[in-house]
């Protein structure tokens, strides 16, 4: 991809780190475990001890003072996130608010009017919560294990989102599941129906899945299921995409190429993990 030499891997294992050419190494030794350790990226932590990930919020972040369009703006993209594990602040809570500056027509100096400092100073207070979260590095597998791999999509008027969680089950433990990936995006302003923006989130979660099925070698022919909370939906995907008008056939026939209706299966609004992502962690 582009050809470019990928440097700074850091290792708490010595074979790992000499097996690394020097010149690539992110520290010249592996990492200890000493709860001192840690590696930092653009927000993101990894503590070695706990093999954690967590997020740093620096305290220059979350300035309140006299917010305007461009601080706002700064301070969401001061969020590093690849893998989507804090769509529910990032995305809803802050592309959602972004998307109301906007429509206010502010400049990018212009101080926010009174009603929105309060719902950004709601957003920093959250942001602050974000130092707690733990994502474990290892998702627990061993080649004994068997794997699947489940993925929620979920749609409201201002986002639409799909989350793809591991199913981990092992010979004489309890099924664990662990967070792999999720995916947001913020409705256009244009209006749409609920059952199309459904659609639209069955669509992103469809691509979401192959591309975690991708990155694994191992897990192209894992057993995958895919949930939904539309009815609606099911009922588009239980068909051949020709009997739809040609938006929807077209949405179907994308799905099709990669899942099967059989693997599409229902649950109920309030069971539906990804929920958070469409609605924002308050209303969830």
């Amino acid at each position: 991809m582009g050809g470019f030499d990928l440097r700074k891997w850091n290792s708490n294992l010595e074979e790992v780190s000499e097996a690394i050419p020097e010149h690539h190494r992110g520290s010249a030794h592996p990492l200890s475990f000493n709860k001192e350790d840690r590696v930092k990226a653009l927000g993101l932590e990894w503590h070695p001890q706990r093999d954690m990930f967590m997020f740093n919020i620096h305290a220059k972040t979350l300035s309140t003072g006299g917010p305007t369009k461009r601080t706002v703006a700064s301070t969401i993209a001061s969020l590093f996130d690849p893998l989507g594990w804090l769509q529910p602040i990032m995305t809803y809570e802050g592309q959602v608010f972004m998307q109301k500056l906007w429509l206010q027509k502010l400049e990018w100096d212009d101080k926010l009017p009174p009603e929105l400092v309060y719902e950004w100073q709601t957003y920093l207070a959250e942001m602050t919560n974000l130092r707690v979260i733990e994502v474990p590095r290892w998702i627990g597998t061993t080649s004994k294990d068997r794997i699947e791999l489940h993925g929620f999509c979920d749609a409201s008027r201002t986002a639409i989102a799909a989350v793809i969680y591991s199913r981990i089950v092992k010979h004489s433990e309890e099924p664990k599941a662990r967070l792999l990936t999720a995916k947001t995006k913020v409705t256009p302003l244009a209006v749409q129906t609920i059952p199309r923006l459904e659609l639209n989130s069955a669509v992103l979660l469809a691509k979401l899945m192959n591309q975690v099925k991708a990155s694994v070698v191992s897990w192209t022919d894992t057993a995958t299921h895919y949930w939904t909370d539309s009815t609606t939906v099911l009922s588009w995907l239980d068909d051949h995409p020709a009997r739809w008008k040609t938006y929807v056939g077209d949405q179907v026939s994308e799905i099709h190429a990669s899942s099967t209706p059989e693997q599409w299966y229902h649950l109920r609004t309030h069971e539906n993990p990804v929920d958070c992502a469409t609605r924002g962690p308050q209303q969830s």
